[in-house]
């Protein structure tokens, strides 16, 4: 940012599943990642980080709340949940719209539900893409992880909120 009265934007990339074996300086069984890795000297970038989760249905209370796991994940107790702070919420108050994207269906392990309960400005899932985007193949049952990566950046660039003058 060259004008320090301007507050910068701000992206975060979850990437779920991708540990230190697959990823970054060091990675033991080679980086995949060798975009995200260049990414990394240009910007905040923690070379350790412990997460209270294992699974989706607490990936988002655990990064950006610092939420506890509770019994069962703390998106399991669904429109019971109490109110908390998170990065959101923080966001939000200094004047950021806020976003989130995901290229799967965010009703999976209530993940909608513990971003409306942030006061999300605007949630993309994966029935938010058009007919231009390429899904994943069903599988024999007919499930689909929804859209891979490459479709899901595609759209958070076709989003209007890059557009906007608010930081973002």
């Amino acid at each position: 940012i060259t004008n320090s009265s301007q507050k910068p934007n701000i992206v975060l990339i979850q990437v779920e599943g991708l540990g230190r074996a697959f990823s970054g300086k060091g990675a033991y069984l080679g980086s995949f990642t060798p975009f995200l890795d260049s990414l990394a000297t240009h910007s905040l970038y923690w070379d350790n980080f412990l997460s209270a989760q294992g699974r989706t249905f607490a990936v988002l209370p655990s990064i950006l709340g610092s939420l506890p796991f509770a019994e069962q994940g703390f998106n399991q107790l669904g429109e019971g949940m109490p109110k908390q702070l998170s990065i959101l919420r923080v966001l939000k108050k200094s004047g950021y719209r806020t976003s989130f994207m995901a290229g799967a269906n965010l009703q999976f392990d209530k993940q909608d539900v513990f971003l409306k309960n942030q006061g999300i400005d605007e949630l993309i899932g994966e029935q938010h893409f058009s007919a231009k985007y390429v899904k994943m193949a069903s599988t024999s049952a007919g499930d689909s992880w929804g859209y891979p990566d490459r479709e899901l950046y595609r759209r958070a660039f076709d989003n209007t909120v890059f557009s906007q003058k608010s930081p973002f």
